[in-house]
């Protein structure tokens, strides 16, 4: 989505992404919703800086690992 529809305005484009991801993750909790905002837009934002989508994938590995342990 970042790049499709926000190619100008990426920032633009990582919270639009942010919202409609926590909005599909949408709970009774609204600090679970919260937390996935800020997974994607901190996602986004490595994205945004490095160009590189593996880079994004390690960190949410990484974030998946440590919810697990």
């Amino acid at each position: 989505m970042i790049n499709v529809i926000f190619s100008h305005t990426s920032y633009l484009g990582i919270i639009c992404s942010a919202v409609i991801f926590g909005v599909v993750h949408i709970s009774t909790d609204p600090i679970y919703f919260f937390s996935k905002f800020i997974l994607v837009i901190l996602l986004g934002i490595i994205y945004e800086k490095t160009k590189n989508i593996k880079a994004s994938i390690i960190v949410h590995l990484l974030q998946v690992l440590l919810v697990f342990l």
